[in-house]
């Protein structure tokens, strides 16, 4: 069995330096697949506690994940915010009792002209849009109702994820 800790910030590759020489955690994808190709077909667990990050590695992660010819679980033990919430749908997950999960809509900087700003916000619908259908073919939850939960920030504990199917149990319950 492998495990895999999402701990930290969430970044591309080419930042790992930073964290490295900082004593940071981070989870990158070159980590991720490197231990998923040592893996080579054995369970893998994931556990997440990480506040998210830049979400194009978010979503190279989860499709590592979901790609996983393996058995794979994921425990979410702290948070899993953001970018972090959306690694959490690659798979079964079950979430602590004490844990929290946070989705909301993709966010950057843009400066310029109305034009940019413009162009912008169609940007950031349109990755709102791609990484809804991650929450959307997890919980099988409309489009409109991702994307409303994503407009939101919504805050989940264990108990609502459940509810809401983000999540498949709560760790240390029983039946």
């Amino acid at each position: 069995m492998k495990r895999v800790n999402v701990y930290g910030s969430i970044i591309p590759n080419d930042y790992s330096w930073y964290y490295d020489y900082f004593e940071e955690d981070y989870t990158c994808p070159r980590n991720v697949n490197k231990i998923l190709n040592e893996a080579n077909g054995d369970e893998v667990e994931v556990y997440i506690n990480s506040p998210g990050g830049i979400i194009e590695a978010g979503s190279e992660i989860y499709t590592a994940l979901r790609s996983y010819k393996g058995n794979l679980k994921i425990y979410i033990v702290g948070q899993a915010c953001s970018a972090a919430s959306i690694i959490a749908m690659a798979g079964y997950c079950e979430m602590s009792p004490t844990a929290l999960m946070m989705v909301h809509c993709v966010s950057s900087g843009a400066r310029g002209n109305h034009t940019d700003m413009e162009k912008m916000a169609e940007v950031l619908r349109t990755a709102d849009d791609a990484l809804s259908n991650a929450y959307m073919q997890k919980t099988g939850m409309s489009k409109e109702e991702v994307l409303t939960m994503m407009e939101n920030e919504t805050w989940l504990t264990a108990e609502k994820a459940k509810e809401l199917g983000l999540v498949d149990a709560i760790m240390f319950e029983i039946g």
